[in-house]
């Protein structure tokens, strides 16, 4: 399911006690803008409009095509956002099934899933600006790991030398929305701990699972 089809969705229910609908329209508002910015800066610097994960790797490393790694980069991080997240129409009971291949793992790299919540929310808390913050996994030392990225930028391209977008350092897994557009609307400017507390509540753990599992059949 694309991104544009689950904002369809989320439109009309919202993300159950995550977020309100009027939520979802203005991020869904400022992700047409993006995609509208990103065609913008390939007409004038005469680039193919290609998906938002190509242009984001092809333009990375190029400072007159800032906005183009900019933009496109915001796109990638939205839809691995939602994408991890239980659909409006989707029992959590579904989204649960993961945790059961990946409890070994997380135990061993944080000590339980309790304690995994509980850094994810004390790191997510102390994130000063805008920015996402990321569950990743590293093959090469089997551990699980959070990492902070500011801006645009993804972890998705961490450690890499492009123009490859994977990296034998770390996969991502999971991110959270950190920009304040994304919690302001139901959460206010002080209540950033209550957002990522129910963010947690509604992680699909059957995507980061199956994420998981496709990391650990690519060769390093």
């Amino acid at each position: 399911m694309n991104l544009q089809t689950r904002f369809t969705k989320a439109l009309d229910l919202g993300y159950k006690s995550f977020l309100s609908k009027d939520a979802v329209k203005t991020i869904f508002s400022y992700d047409n803008r993006l995609r509208e910015e990103l065609h913008k800066e390939c007409k004038l610097h005469q680039i193919p409009y290609k998906v938002p994960s190509d242009l984001m790797v092809q333009n990375a490393n190029d400072p007159r095509k800032t906005k183009i790694f900019n933009y496109s980069s915001q796109l990638v991080n939205h839809d691995f956002f939602f994408s991890g997240i239980i659909p409006s129409d989707r029992s959590s009971e579904d989204a649960d099934l993961g945790v059961v291949n990946l409890k070994p793992g997380i135990d061993a790299s944080f000590g339980s899933f309790n304690e995994l919540r509980s850094q994810l929310i004390e790191v997510g808390n102390s994130v000063f600006g805008d920015g996402w913050l990321w569950l990743v996994y590293s093959p090469e030392r089997s551990l699980f790991s959070l990492l902070c990225t500011y801006n645009a930028s993804n972890a998705f391209l961490w450690g890499t030398e492009f123009p490859k977008t994977r990296t034998k350092e770390i996969v991502p897994l999971l991110c959270l929305n950190l920009w304040q557009y994304s919690y302001l609307q139901d959460y206010g400017i002080n209540s950033k701990e209550t957002y990522i507390s129910n963010w947690w509540n509604m992680i699909n753990w059957s995507v980061v699972n199956n994420r998981f599992q496709a990391s650990r059949m690519e060769p390093l």
